[in-house]
């Protein structure tokens, strides 16, 4: 078989395998992978056979039909009786010592064929390597019908399917690619669409330990083989189920793992199909709606770091942060942790999202008093995250009341010098227009009409001056452009939102110290992980020098001497 494929035509060679094939639990392990090489090299060795006589004219590729097909049925008995007689020979070992127990367990956790046969693991790589070379040619010229050639194909992706239902396998990032790559041609060249989402469905639902590879599956396919079809059709499936069963644990917990990993993977892909997977925020299982707000804080990441930021972009991470807000009331105390959780990421990222910080900072601040400790704890981690990551940084980061006060009070005062003077100049250019059009009516009306325009432009002078004031007071200048030189408005700009900036920066300490009493009752918690977290808060304080902050280390201090 090594120096020539065909040679599986024989009817000794072949009946010599099947024998192989059907005694592979009388076989040493060392063998049996030595087995296994000879079938892949042989079928590797007819792969470039038929490769060939596809690429010469004239030659019937159709003869290397039989020849394929034997080596398909070989190759998936001697896999699968590989695969039990490993859990056949773990199971009949002898249990040692005097716990019985100890035997179901060893045969609960058998080792696997690649433990068992040295070199399995990578013979099986092999041998996908070479099913993706086969899968890449036309065979549709090898045999005469498409249910022939769906059958022959479908041996390897059985197997494949088989592969992956071993943990160990599935841990195996080298097998995992290629057995990924293989399904991913299918699916291009031979339209694998229904079988490959049925596997993957199948997959979710029955086994715990493929949920974040069937994701990485569906990314392969969604960027590198066009599979944008598998992508939605899977999507719509979990979209389209109901999770309502209390005793169906494993279902809504794949599912969730799925879709936070492929959101992690290829957010495109789940972002065209979001609008059917948000009515999951209403399921009866917690876990999915956790699951949603983690998908939601994902996509909102990738929103915000698109450079064409469009009305619909903006809109659409609007509509995610409302969401956000909402499910701070979740009835599940896990639902409300994973929001928390989900605020921490989303504001640690590059954009820091000032006008909806407010909010979320106040909501937060609202589950510092939630009856469940575990909530407490990620609202107070979620509040050390915000001042962190606070926006403002034009003075070292510093968070001192009294210092942002002045400053604010020092931009404000320039702002209304400004203002004034910009009055002025509008009322002198608005007297000296006035005398000009004087100077041309008739000399009869010239009086009147001067001492017209005069009280009229005097009045409109005080109004505006009027309206300064209110604005000074209000603290909002909206200044007219038009007579003021280009330097002068825009530095007129730019105090407004240095004003902005300060008054902002003074609003979020004032949240802060808002929060800082209840954080003083959690260092007395008799939860540990909230002492832990709320030390941490306070110490980040001190470090950005929040007022208030001091009273915290105090308290902590005393916690030295507990036990």
């Amino acid at each position: 078989l090594v120096v020539n494929g065909e040679n599986i035509n024989d009817a000794a060679t072949f009946d010599k395998l099947m024998c192989f094939a059907r005694d592979l639990a009388a076989i040493d392990p060392r063998l049996v992978a030595r087995g296994l090489d000879m079938l892949v090299s042989g079928f590797e060795n007819q792969i470039k056979q038929v490769a060939t006589t596809l690429a010469t004219p004239g030659y019937d590729p159709t003869r290397h039909a039989e020849a394929l097909d034997r080596y398909a049925f070989l190759l998936q008995w001697t896999v699968e009786r590989g695969e039990s007689t490993a859990s056949q020979a773990a199971g009949a070992q002898p249990a040692k010592g005097r716990k019985r127990r100890g035997n179901a367990a060893g045969a609960a956790g058998a080792p696997t064929v690649a433990e068992v046969a040295p070199g399995w693991k990578g013979k099986l790589q092999d041998l996908y390597v070479a099913v993706r070379q086969l899968l890449e040619l036309p065979l549709g010229r090898v045999w005469n019908s498409v249910p022939e050639r769906d059958t022959f194909i479908g041996v390897f992706t059985r197997l494949a399917h088989k592969a992956m239902e071993n943990p160990a396998y599935a841990k195996d990032g080298d097998l995992q690619r290629v057995l990924f790559d293989a399904l991913c041609v299918w699916l291009q060249n031979y339209n694998g669409l229904y079988g490959l989402v049925t596997m993957i469905t199948q997959n979710l639902q029955h086994y715990e330990h493929l949920s974040e590879p069937m994701a990485a599956l569906v990314q392969l396919a969604y960027e590198a083989y066009g599979g944008t079809q598998l992508a939605d059709e899977v999507l719509r499936d979990i979209a389209g189920k109901s999770f309502t069963s209390v005793h169906d644990k494993s279902g809504p917990k794949n599912a969730a793992r799925f879709l936070v990993r492929l959101v992690q993977l290829a957010p495109k892909a789940l972002l065209r199909q979001m609008g059917l997977l948000i009515r999951h925020l209403d399921s009866d299982a917690h876990i999915m709606r956790s699951a949603v707000a983690d998908v939601i804080g994902h996509l909102t990441l990738y929103l915000a770091a698109q450079d064409e930021q469009t009305e619909i972009t903006k809109n659409q991470i609007g509509e995610y942060f409302d969401i956000i807000e909402q499910r701070f009331q979740d009835a599940h105390y896990l639902v409300r942790a994973k929001v928390l959780q989900v605020c921490q990421f989303v504001c640690s990222g590059p954009a820091k999202f000032p006008k909806r910080r407010p909010k979320l900072i106040d909501l937060i601040v609202g589950r510092l008093e939630d009856k469940a400790s575990n909530v407490r704890k990620h609202a107070i981690r979620a509040l050390s995250v915000m001042l962190e990551t606070h926006p403002f940084s034009l003075d070292g980061a510093e968070l001192r009341v009294e210092k942002l006060e002045a400053s604010l009070d020092k931009i404000t005062n320039e702002l209304a010098a400004m203002t004034a003077a910009a009055a002025k100049l509008q009322a002198r250019t608005g007297a000296g227009e006035a005398d000009s059009r004087s100077g041309n009516d008739d000399k009869g009306d010239a009086d009147s009409e001067s001492d017209n325009d005069d009280k009229s432009d005097a009045d409109e002078a005080d109004d505006d001056a009027t309206a300064t004031g209110d604005d000074a007071k209000d603290g909002s200048h909206d200044f007219d452009n038009a007579g003021l030189s280009p330097e002068t408005a825009a530095k007129a700009m730019h105090l407004q939102f240095q004003q902005r900036y300060y008054r902002d920066a003074l609003h979020f300490v004032y949240q802060l110290q808002e929060a800082q009493p209840l954080l003083l009752q959690l260092l007395g918690s008799k939860t540990k992980s909230e002492v832990m977290e709320a030390m941490d808060y306070f110490v980040t304080a001190v470090r950005f020098r929040v007022d208030g902050a001091q009273a915290g280390i105090r308290r902590m201090s005393h916690l030295i001497w507990t036990p």
